[in-house]
């Protein structure tokens, strides 16, 4: 167990867990990961690897579990000064008793910051890391990287997308047909085309009074459409 964040090399959150320690006061685990360090075993430097490393920041020291060492195979030794750790009869480290303490005399690899968690997100927050990309675009990018989702609930209802993509109502429609001068029509043009008409005319003007084709309409000031 350790209380530093900046010894692990990789890291992941957990989930609602706590430690034990000696008094019998329960501690809060706030994720578990890997380490690499070299371990002294009196002659030289071992480079080692330890798995499953609880950081716990609310220890006051980091500590080293006997039994998981065991379990993993190592064989501990212990003499009046200091106990051994071998592992297929090869030493591999030893510590130094301090009281009633023995201390493992370790140093870092490389001093890794663990700013990389493992946090698994549904199918809706990757599709809003994604830039709101379609479903199934992402559902193909997750496949194609090996990530793995907390769940795939549906993500098809998306209120920012919703928002983004509003559009004005429509015009009301109208039953009203223009038949003579000064009257209010409603008009759409369209051009200038590649290729004029016979007459010469370069598109067509079209209202719900007349539709005619013509050289250019002109608009009067502040009336462009």
């Amino acid at each position: 167990m350790s209380n530093d964040i900046n010894l692990f090399t990789s890291y992941s959150v957990a989930q609602n867990k706590k430690v034990t320690v000696g008094n019998g006061t329960q501690i809060k685990v706030h994720g578990y990961g890997q380490v690499a360090l070299e371990v002294w075993n009196g002659r030289k430097w071992i480079e080692s690897t330890i798995d499953n490393v609880l950081h716990v920041p609310d220890l006051e020291t980091n500590l080293f579990s006997v039994n998981c060492a065991t379990k993993k195979g190592y064989v501990m030794i212990t003499e009046e000064k200091m106990c051994k750790f071998y592992k297929q009869n090869k030493l591999m480290a030893i510590a130094e008793r301090c009281g009633s303490m023995y201390f493992l005399n370790v140093r870092l690899i490389t001093a890794y910051a663990a700013n990389v968690s493992d946090m698994k997100s549904d199918l809706h927050e990757w599709h809003e890391k994604l830039a709101h990309q379609n479903i199934p675009y992402v559902k193909d990018v997750l496949k194609k990287h090996n990530v793995k989702m907390e769940s795939e609930a549906d993500a098809t209802t998306c209120e920012s997308c919703l928002k983004g993509k509003m559009s004005r109502l429509p015009y009301p429609v109208s039953n009203n047909v223009s038949s003579s001068t000064c009257e209010i029509i409603h008009a759409d043009t369209c051009g200038p085309m590649e290729v004029p008409s016979i007459g010469g005319s370069s598109g067509p003007y079209n209202s719900d009074y007349n539709t005619v084709w013509g050289g250019s309409i002109t608009f009067a000031a502040g009336r462009e459409p």
